[in-house]
C-alpha cells in the first residue's frame, strides 16, 4: 500500500493512481497538452496539509521528434527530492516505451532513481 495517494481537487475522480484518484482533465488539447491538478493525504486523512499541485505536460513537433515537457508546481520542499525521483522514473517509462527499449520494472527505474536523487525508499517524506 502506497504512503500517500492521489486524490479529487473537486471535479469527478475518473483514474485510480497508486491507491488514490487524479480529477478530470481541467484541460486537455489532443497532442498537445493535459493539464490537472492535484493533492497529496496521508492514508486516512480527508483534508490534505499540503498544497494543491498543478501539473501541465506539454508536447511540441521539433522537426522529426516531440518535446515532452513537464511542470509540476508548487512541491513542498520535504517532497523535491522524491517528487523528481517520481517523475524520473515516469519519463524513463516513457523513453523506453516510445523508443522501443526493453521496459524495465518500475521499481527498477525507482531504485535508480532514488540514488540518484538521495531518496530513501524506506523512509519516504510525509
Amino acid at each position: 500500500m502506497p504512503l500517500y495517494r492521489l486524490a479529487n481537487t473537486g471535479a469527478s475522480e475518473v483514474f485510480a493512481v497508486f491507491g488514490g484518484k487524479i480529477p478530470r482533465t481541467p484541460q486537455w488539447k489532443p497532442q498537445k497538452q493535459l493539464s490537472y491538478t492535484w493533492n497529496v493525504f496521508a492514508p486516512g486523512d480527508s483534508e490534505s496539509n499540503y498544497p494543491e499541485s498543478y501539473l501541465d505536460l506539454t508536447l511540441e513537433q521539433k522537426g522529426e521528434e516531440v518535446r515532452l515537457t513537464l511542470f509540476h508546481l508548487p512541491v513542498p520542499q520535504s517532497f523535491v527530492p522524491q517528487t523528481q525521483m517520481g517523475w524520473h522514473t515516469f519519463l524513463d517509462l516513457i523513453e523506453a516505451g516510445v523508443c522501443g527499449k526493453p521496459q524495465e520494472a518500475r521499481e527498477a527505474y525507482m531504485q535508480n532513481n532514488a540514488k540518484l536523487y538521495g531518496v530513501d525508499l524506506d523512509n519516504l517524506a510525509h
